[in-house]
């Protein structure tokens, strides 16, 4: 397997499993607070463009690092794997700025859980994962975004 079958692998997890889990946060958490599903057509692959602005939420998701070191299996690369929610606002919209940080919160938490619970249908290795700090900033002439992820961390043995 090489670094494009692994993240193909992924994607394809990602878009059978993570509506499902989305759907048990909400049920879990059984308030006004609901997650919305992320469109299969709403996943971008290494790059981010326009099509940000068209669907919320929208996941991001591409190789943040690489490294490689030869081993007695081959060469063995580690790569660091970005997987982002962006939830893009609607501008002029008033929202509960209580409700923003919640969301993202569950969005991290149901990336989590998804990539735990699947892991063993996308690779053998060893898996690593990482949070980072959830963030909002505003485009311009467009709306708020908040954007919340993960970092995963694997090897792929290349013989």
């Amino acid at each position: 397997m090489d670094i494009e079958d692994f993240l193909d692998k992924l994607e394809n997890c990602l878009k059978e499993n993570i509506n499902k889990t989305i759907d048990e946060i909400n049920a879990l958490k059984n308030d006004s607070i609901k997650l919305e599903h992320i469109s299969s057509n709403a996943y971008m692959l290494q790059s981010v463009s326009d099509k940000v602005l068209n669907y919320s939420p929208t996941l991001y998701l591409g190789v943040d690092s690489i490294s490689n070191e030869a081993s007695g299996r081959g060469l063995a690369e580690t790569y660091t794997i970005e997987v982002t929610i962006l939830m893009n606002g609607v501008k002029g919209r008033l929202i509960d700025e209580k409700v923003i940080p919640k969301k993202m919160y569950r969005y991290e938490r149901v990336l989590k859980d998804t990539i735990r619970r699947s892991w063993r249908s996308i690779s053998n290795q060893e898996m690593k994962i990482q949070s980072f700090a959830p963030t909002s900033f505003n485009l311009e002439n467009s709306n708020p975004c908040h954007v919340v992820g993960i970092k995963l961390e694997t090897t792929i043995f290349n013989n």
